[in-house]
Order: C-alpha cells, then structure tokens, then sequence
C-alpha cells in the first residue's frame, strides 16, 4: 500500500482561494439578508463571518 502524499503546494493555495471566496459570499449572503430585515446588515455579517473563519480554521 503506498504511503498517503501530502497534498502540493498548489493544491494548499487553491483550496484557501475558495475557502475565502467562500467567505465573501457568505458575507455578502448575510448583509444583504440583514439590510433587508432591517437589522445590523454588514456588522452582523462581518460577526457571523468571523465565526464562521474561526471555526473553519481551528
């Protein structure tokens, strides 16, 4: 059985691209849900993409 590769550099440099782009659509997602309720909008957004970075990360 061969022994498991360690993925390229580039293969790392992809998936954080995504994992970013991710983010902005996320925070997109929730401050114009929250500017439509009339709630907070982008500081609401800007918390609950934090959490989310924080989890994703950790």
């Amino acid at each position: 059985m061969p022994a498991p590769r360690s993925p390229a550099p580039a293969d790392v440099g992809a998936l954080a691209v995504a994992a970013f782009a991710g983010e902005l659509v996320l925070l997109a997602l929730v401050a114009v849900s929250g500017w439509r309720a009339g709630g907070g909008g982008l500081p609401s957004a800007l918390l609950s993409v934090a959490l989310v970075a924080t989890v994703v990360t950790v």
